[in-house]
């Protein structure tokens, strides 16, 4: 994950990966800080930015103004919403995030892209999307290659306790045409590192 962090010119998420995890900065440096010279050193040899694009989407604008992305002024905060949500993210006070507005009920994650690429001059683009996100990705046909991480852990969920699978908010019937095809499998222990490229 650093790795690929560490090669990326921006880094999206949506609001809630915010709020449950506002100490976190999307860097390599933040999750290996062991090997930050050698991070920077690759970003500098393949003409990147310190760090990358800190990309928030929110349809509802509802995001943590405390998260330590908004107080780091090394870093440039992208936040992809709509209309509505542009409204509550300017009432919120974050004077030094960019604010994109890019749909009236939802984002357009196409003209997100789009924008990113020609205006930011983003070429390489990690999501860390939790699953509701990470299938309006999908839906969207914005994933071009997936790092999934399997092991035989096995968790499940509960009435009392929601606990979602990997893709989440969207139903996606067997025989759609929105997979992929396997392109490697690693093996490290009881890990299996999946890569999938997919159809755009």
């Amino acid at each position: 994950m650093a790795l690929a962090r560490a090669r990326a010119d921006a880094v999206t998420v949506g609001a809630n990966t915010l709020r449950l995890e506002s100490e976190h900065i999307w860097s390599a440096e933040f999750i290996f800080p062991a090997e930050a010279a050698g991070f920077a050193e690759l970003r500098v040899r393949e003409g990147r930015r310190k760090y990358p694009y800190q990309v928030m989407v929110t349809r509802s604008g509802d995001v943590n103004s405390a998260a330590a992305i908004f107080h780091d002024p090394e870093l440039e905060v992208i936040i992809a919403t709509t209309t509505s949500g542009a409204q509550r993210v300017r009432a919120a006070g974050l004077d030094g995030a960019t604010i994109l507005e890019l749909g009236a009920d939802d984002v357009d994650l196409v003209r997100l892209h789009e924008v990113l690429r020609t205006q930011y001059g983003v070429k390489s683009l990690l999501c860390e999307g939790v699953p509701k996100f990470y299938g309006a990705m999908i839906a969207a046909r914005q994933i071009d290659e997936e790092f999934l991480t399997s092991s035989p852990v096995v968790v499940g969920g509960a009435a009392s306790e929601y606990r979602p699978g990997l893709i989440d908010g969207i139903a996606l019937n067997p025989g759609n045409d929105l997979g992929g095809h396997l392109a490697s499998v690693r093996r490290s222990g009881e890990m299996l590192f999946l890569r999938t490229k997919y159809r755009r």
